[in-house]
């Protein structure tokens, strides 16, 4: 498996140019990480592609390997207007299609559209996420880019059962799972055998203990001093969650997320990589 972690683990912002970008590459050769998540630069309202390719050379000519950063629909209530629709999915689909021109992928997607509580809400609701996912996962397949929706608690795409669903309405090569034990061990699914079912089917995953925290991110620096951090139950059983993924040979990447800073994200990889290396 590959451990991947967001270039802003870094303590960077790569908009900030030269100086930003040898801050990632110093940060990811200290902590002995190859795989850094970006984001599409945005010029005049639109995703860059020039500079998004220009960047994702200037990181593998270090040898840094890229994957997409996260893009988001469904943010807001205007969602279940066609218009704010009709413009938003025009937005992701050009965003999409800049990741594919510049060969960064997987990309993943998070869709905070709430399942609702009736069962008619909740079916209508679906039908919006889906019929707009789908026109993403078209584009994907022409652009080259594996998508991965992200699991969220309080979405449409939450338990295992409707990461299913979705995979069977829109059945495609390029559409998988970045699934979060932290968000479906409080929901009551089966972590082992989900991570099972869905090992080719997750082209980038995310791990933290808990919906809180990471590995080893039970505390936090703090004027100079490190604190405590209160941990929410239930927590994930890391080892457990890494010994699925070898037996199933895992290859693909399991990004950390959520930690609180460069030295909480480097005690992270060192904590996930030594369970890596003791059970393999």
């Amino acid at each position: 498996m590959i451990i991947g972690i967001p270039a802003g683990a870094s303590g960077a912002n790569l908009g900030g140019g030269a100086e930003a970008i040898k801050t990632l590459l110093s940060y990811c050769e200290e902590i002995g990480v190859r795989h850094a998540g970006i984001g599409a630069p945005i010029k005049d309202g639109h995703p860059d592609t020039a500079a998004l390719t220009e960047l994702k050379q200037q990181l593998a000519d270090a040898g840094l390997s890229v994957f997409g950063g996260g893009i988001f629909f469904a943010r807001e209530e205007n969602f279940f207007e066609q218009s704010f629709r009709d413009e938003e999915r025009e937005q992701l689909v050009e965003l999409i299609d800049c990741y594919g021109k510049a060969g960064v992928e997987p990309v993943t997607i998070f869709c905070s559209l709430a399942p609702g509580k009736q069962p008619d809400e909740q079916e209508t609701r679906w039908k919006l996420a889906i019929d707009f996912t789908r026109v993403l996962v078209k584009t994907a397949e022409n652009a080259g880019v594996r998508l991965a929706v992200h699991t969220l608690g309080n979405s449409v795409f939450n338990r295992y059962a409707t990461v299913e669903r979705m995979l069977c309405d829109i059945p495609s090569d390029y559409l998988g799972v970045c699934y979060d034990p932290a968000i479906h061990l409080p929901l009551g699914d089966d972590i082992a055998a989900n991570l099972r079912a869905l090992k080719d089917k997750m082209p980038v995953m995310h791990l933290r203990t808990s919906g809180d925290v990471t590995p080893m991110n039970t505390f936090e620096l703090k004027d100079g001093k490190f604190q405590d951090v209160p941990v929410r139950k239930p927590q994930v059983d890391i080892p457990e969650v890494i010994k699925v993924l070898l037996e199933v040979n895992y290859n693909d990447i399991v990004q950390l997320e959520h930690q609180r800073g460069p030295i909480a994200y480097a005690r992270a990889v060192g904590y996930l990589r030594g369970i890596i290396e003791t059970l393999q």
